[in-house]
């Protein structure tokens, strides 16, 4: 019986051999992101009333000031933006074992897709958020977008392919 090993794919020193460095950049900013999200919620939900939190001067917040409702957001989405990271290096491990067949690229079309609209959406409730006054604006990118992202996920949990035909016909 013969040994047989995984071999490496193509692309040599990248993290996740096989993998480009857009994906390699998106996992690292997604675990950046991440990180700064669930940290600055957790310090508004635990700091004193009159401790600040930012990077200072005028972009410095009393946490008094801030809702609790935001540091929930920011917990939240902290976690979702982990959770996607997470996806992402899962996906990519696979490719870079060598495992990848075409059958696997719908998948990781399908994070990639999730992983933008996470990161774009976030940024902009944030902004909605930040700039007062309530929910504006968000809400029109986030739900059309949404409704796309469902349809691809529906479309990628029935098989179908790019023609519209499953792939076992």
């Amino acid at each position: 019986m013969a040994a047989t090993h995984d071999t490496p794919a193509r692309g040599g020193g990248s993290r996740h051999a096989g993998v480009g460095p857009i994906w390699s950049f998106t996992e690292i900013l997604l675990g950046i992101l991440g990180v700064i999200c669930l940290a600055v919620g957790v310090v508004i939900l635990v700091a004193d009333d009159d401790q600040f939190v930012g990077p200072g001067g005028d972009l410095a917040w009393r946490v008094g000031d801030i809702p609790a409702m935001v540091a929930w957001g920011l917990l939240i989405g902290g976690a979702v933006l982990l959770v996607v990271m997470g996806a992402m290096i899962w996906a990519g491990r696979s490719t870079a074992a060598g495992r990848v067949q075409p059958a696997d690229r719908p998948r990781q079309e399908l994070i990639a897709h999730a992983a933008a609209f996470t990161i774009v959406n976030a940024f902009l409730w944030l902004q909605d958020i930040a700039a007062g006054g309530g929910l504006e604006y968000a809400y029109w990118t986030t739900i059309p977008w949404g409704i796309g992202l469902l349809a691809h996920a529906i479309a990628y949990t029935t098989g179908r392919n790019e023609s519209g035909r499953s792939p076992d016909a």
